[in-house]
């Protein structure tokens, strides 16, 4: 990743950002767990998301990022819940739209 501040590759910063992150973030089983069960998003976990997100759209706007990362990042963006979606999904009420956003596109799109 790229430091956003001093455009180097790999900071200090980076690293304990995604350390802090990867520690709730929900693995792929867990959230297909969730989806089978019809459960909602652990607290910890959307704020992880949430997190992600937003670092990912920083490094994207930075200055200091390539035109290649700019397009793998929008490409990974275009896959990622919308800044605060996460967040909604910890309420039983929007659980429904976790199993949206994780279905393939050709589902949603047939839809």
């Amino acid at each position: 990743m790229v430091d956003i501040d001093t455009g180097r590759a790999g900071s200090e910063r980076d690293r304990q950002f995604a350390g802090t992150v990867l520690k709730s973030f929900p693995t792929p089983q867990e959230l297909l767990i969730l989806v089978r069960e019809g459960m909602s998003l652990p607290g910890d976990a959307a704020v992880a998301i949430d997190a992600g997100g937003a670092f990912l759209r920083e490094i994207r706007n930075s200055s200091c990022s390539s035109p290649d990362l700019r397009r793998q990042l929008d490409f990974v963006l275009r896959h990622y819940p919308a800044e605060g979606e996460a967040l909604l999904w910890v309420h039983e009420a929007c659980a429904g739209t976790l199993h949206e956003w994780l279905m393939p596109e050709s589902v949603y799109a047939n839809r």
